[in-house]
């Protein structure tokens, strides 16, 4: 299904794809407040979104029917790395990534615990991105240190929503584990949306583009947000940031 999440470009430039065959998630830490993929799903099917997980058979050879090269968030609408999610689902989805090399996939999780221990076992597909979401202080130390424990070719963080300032905190893990850090490849950058959504102060983003900076960490800006949001621009301080170094 198409997106209209501005991370996920093709080659072209045009829109990428999402790719659910599995939906639902429980909540595991403050950014999950405000689930979008929660509202989404509410919005349109019968049922809440946190109880459990749901299979949708007749998706799971969709990347395969798209012949040109495409960038694919695989589980939007879901946490590939949650609990609940049985490893043979989680095997299946690599070995659709790993049987579609043309396609850039995209994975994002606040499990990476799980993520790193299973990368040992098995070696994650070269077309397979994996990331974390950071939105707060509490999270960064832990998620980013098992991101770095995971073999992945490609790494990126999402600090979406951002929460608070992490600037100070970043910097501390880079200098702390300077002796272990992989600079991870990419970071979006990004504000929470949707009614009673909790505001982002610019200052923390620009804080934080600093020490990404610094580190040569590509950026990517992606919203302000807000509840109706005003403000739905991809510049910050007169600049576009558009990174999108998964296809290099």
């Amino acid at each position: 299904m198409p997106t209209n999440i501005s991370w996920v470009t093709n080659l072209d430039g045009t829109h990428g794809e999402s790719w659910n065959p599995l939906v639902g998630c429980e909540k595991e830490s403050a950014g999950c407040k405000l689930c979008y993929a929660k509202t989404v799903y509410e919005r349109f099917n019968k049922g809440k979104f946190h109880h459990g997980i749901r299979l949708y058979e007749n998706r799971w050879i969709t990347p395969n029917k798209w012949k040109k090269p495409r960038a694919i968030f695989t589980g939007s609408m879901t946490d590939w790395f949650q609990p609940g999610m049985e490893k043979g689902h989680i095997h299946r989805m690599l070995n659709t990534v790993e049987n579609n090399p043309k396609h850039q996939f995209l994975l994002l999780t606040k499990r990476p615990y799980r993520m790193s221990r299973l990368s040992w076992k098995r070696p994650f597909p070269e077309n397979l991105a994996t990331g974390v979401t950071v939105e707060n202080n509490e999270v960064l130390e832990e998620r980013l240190f098992q991101l770095e424990l995971t073999r992945s070719e490609f790494k990126f963080i999402s600090f979406e929503p951002l929460l608070e300032d992490v600037s100070q905190q970043l910097e501390k893990y880079f200098t702390d584990y300077e002796w272990l850090v992989n600079i991870p490849n990419w970071a979006i950058i990004g504000g929470e949306s949707g009614q009673g959504c909790r505001p982002m102060n610019p200052q923390w983003v620009a804080n934080l583009i600093n020490i990404l900076e610094s580190h040569s960490i590509p950026v990517f800006f992606k919203q302000y947000g807000g509840f109706p949001d005003p403000r739905v621009t991809r510049e910050f301080q007169g600049k576009t940031y558009n990174a999108i170094p998964y296809w290099d």
